[in-house]
């Protein structure tokens, strides 16, 4: 752990205590990828995760050319606990742009993840768009007194819908 993000302040902490797993939000991989002799560095990492943020291909293209490893996009949300779903690239270069692929796995234990059609609330086909609804014991049982809110929420059967942003 570090205190404050200082791109080159990061870099030399994952170089001296030779960490080979480390955690960015998009913005702080931007900066470190930016210090001007990332390429000369050597060093350790084996895996980055990262979330809070979209990430562009062009920007995790660049991370992952500099910080020469795997790479792990996260997705959760707060109702979710956190993380719930891992994100793994799973393709080489395909015209001149990673391909990111995602799989409706969660990549954890005891979560289930279903991408819905918001319009008929049915599960989508493979590849298509859709809204990720989750289920395990980790979600909310509810917003505290708001009865509401935890029923545009939750689905009967126990899904993390977030249908709140919706009209009714």
């Amino acid at each position: 752990m570090v205190r404050d993000f200082e791109p080159v302040g990061v870099l030399d902490t994952i170089q001296a205590a030779k960490v080979t797993i480390a955690f960015f939000v998009p913005a702080m991989l931007a900066a470190v990828c930016s210090v001007a002799d990332i390429s000369a560095r050597k060093l350790s990492l084996r895996r980055v995760f990262y979330s809070g943020a979209p990430i562009s291909p062009v920007a995790l293209t660049k991370a992952m050319a500099s910080l020469r490893c795997d790479f792990i996009q996260i997705y959760g949300l707060t109702e979710a606990t956190g993380a719930f779903a891992q994100c793994r690239r799973m393709s080489t270069i395909q015209t001149g742009r990673w391909r990111i692929y995602c799989s409706r796995r969660a990549g954890l234990t005891l979560v289930e993840v279903r991408v819905v059609s918001t319009a008929a609330e049915c599960d989508v086909p493979f590849g298509e768009i859709g809204e990720i609804w989750t289920r395990s014991e980790q979600n909310l049982v509810g917003y505290w007194n708001d009865a509401e809110q935890t029923a545009r929420a939750l689905t009967p059967d126990g899904w993390l819908a977030d249908r709140r942003s919706r009209p009714r």
